[in-house]
């Protein structure tokens, strides 16, 4: 579910499945959308934070419990991954300040996310990884253009193309994380942070967001490239690949390779 909470002109929104790594699901995808499409039009707040529950995770991606099912309809595929792309376009368009605070794994959708809100502020057990590729899925255009003018076209070909981690440490000197924090005093520190943007909040923060937009020329999928993400997600490559990994009950931020590698230390 989707919870939110309102204080002192802080919006926090928090992506709430802790026993799915904080995963999307449809139905979430959703109510995200129609939370942001409410909060864009209001005046009170001054600062939004996206957040998941507990520390283990910021968004762990899609449910993938769902996605078999989804992968066997055009319409469904469609509206799974119009829902990723319209939440993040939504985001981009918040008038004020938007802060991702991110303890623990962001994965997949959950990187859209992140890259989608102005700052970013992490515990030190952060780990930024997206495993589209693998898993036969393209990862969203304007998404891919964010993370090229943040960390830089080598380092976003090894994490888009390659399915190459990075850790928060990484990510800071990357520039994909603006703070980062123990997870002891991380409530604290998001706490200071998201006050300190308060004060910015207003016309000239909004008209500068836009610019940078301008500036980076975000591209929006044309018709060719929405149709390569409807074949990828009804491909029969994505449905045994999400068939085989509901089966071995892996975790959303686990790739094959991950899963056997955690196996062999066990024993």
């Amino acid at each position: 579910m989707i919870d939110t909470t309102f204080d002192d002109g802080r919006f926090t929104i928090i992506i709430n499945q802790p026993a799915r790594m904080n995963a999307i699901s449809l139905a979430m995808w959703r109510s995200l959308e129609q939370i942001l499409s409410g909060a864009r039009g209001r005046t009170d707040i001054a600062v939004m934070c996206l957040r998941g529950a507990g520390v283990s995770a910021f968004c762990s991606g899609g449910d993938i419990t769902e996605y078999e099912k989804l992968a066997q309809s055009v319409g469904e595929a469609g509206q799974a991954y119009v829902g990723v792309r319209q939440v993040a376009d939504l985001l981009r368009a918040m008038p004020f300040p938007t802060v991702a605070g991110i303890s623990g794994h962001c994965v997949g959708a959950g990187l859209v996310l992140a890259t989608a809100c102005d700052f970013r502020v992490c515990t030190a057990s952060a780990m930024f990884k997206v495993t589209a590729v693998r898993r036969g899925l393209v990862y969203p255009v304007a998404a891919a253009g964010e993370l090229v003018a943040l960390v830089g076209l080598g380092k976003s070909r090894g994490i888009l193309l390659r399915g190459q981690p990075m850790d928060a440490s990484q990510a800071l000197s990357a520039g994909l994380a603006d703070l980062v924090v123990e997870t002891a005093v991380f409530e604290e520190e998001l706490s200071a942070f998201c006050d300190g943007l308060k004060e910015l909040s207003g016309d000239a923060y909004t008209a500068s967001k836009r610019a940078i937009e301008h500036a980076l020329r975000l591209g929006s999928e044309d018709e060719e490239m929405r149709a390569m993400n409807l074949r990828a997600l009804t491909s029969t490559h994505f449905l045994e690949a999400t068939r085989a990994f509901n089966e071995r009950g892996e975790t959303a931020a686990e790739s094959p390779k991950d899963l056997a590698r955690r196996k062999r230390e066990k024993h």
